[in-house]
């Protein structure tokens, strides 16, 4: 189509009917060069409908590149402008309707761009609100994930000290508890003691008391045969009463202990009991350190009796073994005997039990039973040694 156009605009260039033919390719937009040498052609010869058909032509080629769009509008003007000065009118109207075709294009280009601008400016800003809103939401979810974690290290933190609070509370209680078994139990075997010695000082003493005054009220006169008997076991009787009273006194306060110390205090109590019972008894020392005295004699001394006291009554022994031993820091007592023992899961009777357990306790220690009916019982005990109390 485009020879075609190119080869009638080289016939219009050779013939006077030049301006009719170029009004049937009105709207081409072919062969840029052969119209730029038509247009320069008319110039010369200063032929306006020419120029104003070229111009024309050349504004239409120039439209449809780009980049010559702008050439194209000037070329559309002047053809206008010539079309206006030769009265063209129809040339004149089509060149305007380009413009103004090309005007609205323009606009419309100018309003698309324009709305091009605006969605990518709401784009951002809608990127730029949601960027916002994320880092606002994150900054929140921080401060309440912080609230929440200090709240709950402050509520850890507070049920620690009330449990700490609470434990310190039942400990108190405990001691408090503790404190008054032990007052309890002290009171109990010193009024168990109380008893037993009234017992001692009524059936014993006392009625060798009575004995000694019925005969000494039935003593025969000066000079009868007889009052030399008489006399003889009335200082029986008397050596009698004074064996009595020191046992009875060894037992309300043993003065051998604070005297001669702990382990000569034992041995002295072991050595009296061999004689009045029937049972072996062993006492064994090893490796004993410096013992203190004061309270902790005394207590440890009223252990070892309570325990010899509980294995003549109730064990049914043949042997009793006391033993002392030496640890680092520490005394152990050992008592044993081959009766016949107890279970240390039932309850047992008396008060006995109690008033070891209390000594143990005040004295810091702790105790150990092991025992089986039949096979005997052995009490390990363990008090530790203080040196400030030599």
């Amino acid at each position: 189509m485009y020879r075609q156009y190119l080869v009638l605009l080289l016939a219009m260039a050779h013939t006077a009917t030049a301006t009719a033919q170029l009004e049937r390719v009105f709207d081409s937009t072919y062969a840029v060069a052969h119209l730029r040498t038509t247009l320069g052609r008319a110039l010369r010869q200063r032929d306006t409908p020419v120029m104003a058909r070229a111009y024309f032509a050349l504004g239409v080629a120039h439209l449809e590149a780009p980049k010559s769009r702008s050439e194209g509008f000037g070329h559309l003007f002047k053809s206008s402008q010539l079309f206006l000065a030769t009265k063209d009118t129809v040339g004149y109207y089509r060149a305007a309707a380009k413009l103004a075709a090309l005007y609205y294009e323009d606009i419309q280009a100018m309003e698309r761009e324009r709305r091009d601008r605006d969605t990518e400016e709401a784009k951002q800003r809608d990127r730029f609100v949601i960027l916002l809103v994320i880092f606002f939401v994150v900054v929140a979810a921080s401060i309440v994930t912080m609230i929440v974690y200090n709240q709950r290290y402050l509520d850890q933190q507070t049920i620690a000290e009330q449990s700490e609070e609470i434990n310190r509370q039942k400990i108190k209680a405990l001691e408090h508890s503790l404190r008054t078994e032990t007052l309890h139990a002290m009171l109990t075997g010193q009024e168990a003691e109380r008893q037993r010695v009234s017992k001692d000082l009524h059936d014993g003493l006392g009625g060798l008391l009575a004995s000694i005054k019925h005969r000494i009220e039935a003593l025969p006169p000066s000079g009868d045969p007889n009052r030399g008997k008489e006399v003889t076991q009335l200082r029986d009787l008397i050596d009698e009463a004074c064996d009595e009273v020191r046992n009875v006194t060894f037992n309300l306060q043993p003065y051998g202990v604070e005297k001669f110390g702990l382990l000569t205090a034992v041995g002295d109590l072991l050595e009296r009991l061999k004689g009045q019972q029937d049972m072996q008894i062993t006492f064994q020392q090893w490796q004993i350190p410096s013992l203190p005295g004061g309270e902790f004699a005394t207590h440890s001394f009223r252990i070892v009796q309570e325990l010899v006291a509980n294995a003549l009554k109730h064990a049914q022994a043949k042997h009793l073994l006391v033993q002392f031993s030496g640890m680092p820091g520490e005394l152990v007592i050992l008592v044993e005997d081959d009766g016949k023992g107890f279970d240390p899961a039932q309850e047992v009777p008396g008060n006995g039990l109690k008033n070891i357990r209390s000594r143990v306790s005040y004295l810091k220690g702790h105790v150990e039973w092991d025992s089986e009916l039949g096979k005997g019982t052995s009490v390990l005990v363990h008090l530790p040694i203080s040196t400030d109390e030599n």
